[in-house]
């Protein structure tokens, strides 16, 4: 897993959760320490192998953690994260399903901050940011807080792009389909994520545009690419709420859409920021 925030108590609580898991067989962590300078220690609680990743990006540092990975499957989660005791057996299970599963992408539950229930910013995380089972079934790719891939999957499509500061998730899926391999869903491999309040909610905003802008350079279709890949993100994104997919009330119905266009201005913002202003995409 990467690890380029501050926050080591919550890695440390990562950690926990990984030691306690119930697989029967033999377990490597890996944890990669994604800062210009190291700043982990022996505080940050076990693992089998702590790395040092100065390249700027979770994917660089994934890859770096699968040139010193010895299993044949590898596990993702991330810094935030806590794995249910069954979390290994059940997505290792998934993933040895069928002879032509390459991919697993597991359940993603949130974790409110508040034992007495999620704020408003909270219930629009989980509403739009952890939703597993929809990116594995209509987007082909699983969110690399909860996946589970061959190694030799990882290998015949490359790994992960290095170039990417976000959304290389969304890159590997659709490779790994096109190279013939199936991607499935596995409810119970289970792991809660921290919620996002509202800073963390302006952070994602502007790291997915930052995602769209550096995509869309690649392409080679540059601003209006990623301009127009913003506007349909949108659109998908607030037709949502305005169905009322997902059962809820009237009250977040409204609020998700108010926030979502709010969120936007943000992502166009940092879109344009990046074009004309320079500077490097936000990735945390």
């Amino acid at each position: 897993m990467p690890f380029y925030g501050t926050d080591v108590a919550a890695l440390g609580r990562t950690l926990a959760s990984l030691a306690a898991q119930d697989y029967p067989g033999a377990v490597e962590v890996i944890v990669v320490d994604n800062h210009a300078q190291p700043r982990l220690t022996d505080t940050a609680g076990p693992a089998t192998h702590r790395l040092h990743e100065p390249r700027p990006g979770s994917y660089a540092a994934r890859n770096a953690g699968l040139a010193r990975a010895a299993g044949e499957v590898i596990a993702f989660t991330d810094a935030d994260c806590e794995c249910a005791p069954d979390w290994l057996r059940e997505g290792v299970l998934a993933l040895r399903r069928g002879p032509r599963v390459g991919c697993v992408g597991g359940a993603i539950h949130p974790r409110p901050r508040d034992p007495a229930g999620p704020s408003l910013a909270e219930r629009y995380d989980g509403y739009f940011h952890m939703r597993q089972e929809f990116y594995v079934r209509h987007f082909r790719f699983a969110v690399t807080a909860n996946c589970f891939v061959h190694r030799e999957v990882l290998a015949a499509v490359g790994g992960f792009d290095a170039r990417l500061h976000s959304g290389g998730d969304r890159d590997l899926g659709p490779r790994i389909v096109s190279a013939g391999w199936e991607l499935e869903y596995a409810p119970a491999a289970v792991v809660r994520h921290e919620s996002r309040g509202l800073p963390g909610l302006l952070h994602k905003a502007r790291r997915l545009a930052g995602q769209e802008w550096v995509r869309a350079r690649i392409a080679g279709t540059g601003l209006a690419g990623a301009l127009r890949a913003e506007w349909q993100q949108y659109w998908r994104r607030v037709r949502r709420p305005l169905a009322g997919d997902g059962g809820i009330g009237w009250h977040d119905r409204v609020a998700f859409t108010v926030l979502a266009t709010a969120f936007q201005f943000v992502r166009f913002a940092e879109v344009l920021r990046l074009q004309f202003f320079g500077g490097q995409p936000e990735r945390r």
